[in-house]
């Protein structure tokens, strides 16, 4: 899962734009922390079939949720954690871990 700190701190309010040789995307980063949602609006290029560039619009929001709440839901959903790592390095969750993993199973 992305972390709170990625929303936050990674992506915030930042804009993203690539042009590869297939196509090229601009992707609107927004966060709002009060609320815990990220949303992001994807603006797509893709080349078609007559070697024109087609145009695709996207709005994705997320939801944040700390590591402590989704333990917690986990538990409600009689799931005991049993390992959580940051996804990245493989190491132990910090501060400005931007994905973790947990790994669960029935209690």
């Amino acid at each position: 899962m992305n972390a709170i700190y990625k929303y936050s701190e990674m992506l915030g309010e930042t804009t993203i734009a690539e042009n590869r040789e297939e196509g090229s995307f601009i992707w609107e980063n927004y966060y709002d922390p009060a609320e815990q949602l990220n949303q992001y609006d994807l603006t797509l290029y893709v080349r078609d079939e007559d070697d024109r560039y087609v145009r695709f619009e996207e709005t994705h929001i997320q939801k944040a949720y700390a590591l402590e709440r989704v333990l917690e839901l986990l538990e409600m959903a009689g799931l005991k954690a049993e390992r959580i790592f940051d996804s990245d390095t493989g190491k132990e969750v910090t501060d400005t871990t931007g994905k973790f993993c947990i790994a669960a199973r029935k209690a």
